[in-house]
């Protein structure tokens, strides 16, 4: 949903097929899609313009007041080849050395 300034407005609730906005610093807004909701996951994949493309999900394991566990499950890669080397750790980054 987008409002009349052209930024995107939340949504009231999360349903499957909704969408979730999101403020990412330095990229404005981006979106996620609700894929799946269930008494204990959610599930979102990005859509354009998230320099993310993948999914993640959301997951309450085990017993309330016992041994409830939340676990994070994610699946993804850079959406583009700018975001791969916006992304990219200083580290890993081939670097050529002078004799």
């Amino acid at each position: 949903t987008v409002a009349d300034s052209g930024e995107p407005v939340a949504e009231d609730r999360l349903v499957p097929g909704g969408t979730l906005t999101l403020p990412l610093p330095l990229r404005g807004h981006v979106q996620v899609r609700v894929v799946e909701i269930t008494d204990t996951s959610m599930t979102f994949v990005t859509v354009a313009g998230h320099p993310l493309a993948g999914s993640v999900t959301f997951r309450f394991v085990g017993t309330p007041g016992e041994d409830l566990r939340f676990e994070l499950e994610t699946n993804d890669r850079p959406a583009t080849v700018p975001d791969a080397f916006a992304q990219a750790e200083p580290w890993s980054v081939p670097t050529h050395s002078r004799p």
